[in-house]
């Protein structure tokens, strides 16, 4: 079958080097089975802890599409971050008398549409990272297990209980040609988002004006119409601005980023975030993911990757450019605005120039429009906007 969704209490799928007795769920012992004789090619997961970590993993070394619960079921989890949120901000409404309980109950509703859009965009983004970061497969192997012992050394993360592979098994694949799986990869991209997390909300960065815009963009726009003098105000402020700003950009970068540019530079990870936000807009990073993103179902999967992976190079470069002292110490607003204008000239002469690039040619025998293709090869180029 295509697709096999599971969306209830149990776990059904283990792996093969797994007893039924080491599942704990004696319920079900007649009916599991182990990931490699799963014959779908896309395993969801609608339920919690219908599958072993184990199990997932065989079974995506057997080629199936899966995450994990966790991956599958975010959705859910985001709603009701932003609901907590949403409802804490009216609260302090309710509180000045600005409005009744039962109006905020009214109003509530009227943000359904536009809050769901927005965990909709979290989650496209947050699995679509891991299809990107699956598709480099071993290229990314070194990086991945360096970040892992950074972790380790930190004591954020052990191996055995999250069923990463290690020093061992990382050598095996290796050796077979293989990187980790989208299990194993969903775990680490979590690992990745908790490590950003604390150091961001204790840095100054929430306090940068410009990077605290994200806060007003979290919330619907009915509050930002009707609520904006009490959004700054919100007691998680910091808080939001944080997660908000690293859960889009390590959806966009992946989870290794921030670290192999720590182990580079020696810069702190909140000083590279903000290094990455003024890289994003400088280069127009956000028109280029819309417009690639615009060709789902229109273009094979694989090409639309290939072009995001094309921009990480550029992305690596320009954020490390801009992790000089001079240029942290200046804010993030006056620095955008003074490179933006020379990449915009830059950008001008090198993309009808990139028609004759190698890529370009293949890109749009695979349909994709030859403006974005010429676009996207010639960020090649575009690092030298920033000497000049």
């Amino acid at each position: 079958v295509d697709l096999l969704y599971n969306g209830g209490i149990g776990t059904y799928i283990k792996a093969r080097s797994e007893s039924h007795a080491a599942v704990g769920d004696r319920a079900n012992d007649a009916l599991r089975i182990d990931g490699a004789d799963l014959r779908c090619k896309v395993l969801a997961e609608g339920g919690n802890l219908g599958c072993t970590q184990l199990g997932r993993i065989e079974a995506a070394l057997a080629g199936v599409r899966i995450n994990t619960d966790a991956i599958d079921n975010s959705a859910g989890v985001d709603t009701s971050d932003h609901e907590v949120n949403i409802k804490i901000l009216l609260g302090l409404a309710v509180a000045d008398g600005e409005m009744t309980e039962k109006q905020r109950n009214t109003l509530l509703p009227q943000m359904t549409d536009d809050v769901a859009a927005q965990v909709l965009a979290d989650n496209y983004f947050q699995t679509q990272v891991l299809s990107q970061t699956r598709a480099l497969g071993v290229a990314l192997l070194d990086r991945q297990a360096r970040f892992m012992r950074h972790l380790e050394k930190i004591g954020q993360l052990d191996r055995a209980i999250e069923f990463l592979p290690s020093e061992e098994q990382i050598a095996e694949r290796r050796a077979q040609g293989l990187g980790l799986t989208s299990p194993e990869l969903a775990v680490l991209l979590a690992y990745s988002k908790m490590w950003l997390s604390d150091d961001l909300v204790a840095s100054e960065l929430p306090d940068d004006p410009w990077v605290a815009t994200a806060l007003s963009r979290y919330f619907p726009p009915l509050l930002r119409e009707k609520f904006s003098t009490y959004i700054p105000r919100h007691p998680l402020k910091r808080e939001i601005i944080a997660t908000h700003v690293l859960n889009r950009m390590v959806n966009r970068v992946g989870p290794t980023f921030v670290h192999r540019l720590t182990e580079m530079t020696g810069a702190q990870p909140a000083q590279i975030v903000r290094a990455y936000l003024v890289m994003r807009e400088v280069f127009c990073f956000g028109t280029l993911w819309k417009q690639i993103e615009a060709l789902d179902n229109r273009v094979a999967d694989a090409v639309q990757a290939a072009m995001s992976n094309h921009l990480h190079a550029l992305a690596v470069r320009a954020t490390t450019w801009l992790l000089h002292p001079r240029r942290l110490a200046e804010a993030v607003q006056p620095l955008i605005a003074r490179l933006t204008p020379a990449v915009a000239l830059l950008r001008a002469r090198l993309e009808p120039a990139a028609a004759s690039h190698p890529r370009v040619a293949d890109w749009v025998a695979a349909a994709v429009p030859a403006a974005l293709a010429q676009a996207v090869a010639a960020t090649d180029g575009l690092f030298d906007a920033l000497d000049i």
